[in-house]
């Protein structure tokens, strides 16, 4: 591929690079919900189905 022809190609990029840096500080942070969170939180309920779900079995089997 010619210079030229690389040169016409659309693109959305920035033509000069830029760098961005975001940090987490768990003090000072304003943001109440992260990336991921909504996973976690559904393994949480997940396991906690389970357990209750292992006590109503364990319950009704010692009523028969």
């Amino acid at each position: 591929m010619t210079k030229k022809k690389r040169d016409n190609i659309e693109t959305n990029a920035p033509k000069q690079e830029e760098l961005n840096v975001q940090t987490y500080d768990p003090f000072h942070d304003d943001q109440e919900t992260y990336p991921g969170d909504s996973v976690d939180e559904h393994k949480r309920i997940e396991s906690a189905n389970k357990t209750l779900g292992a006590d109503e079995i364990k319950q009704q089997n010692q009523n028969l």
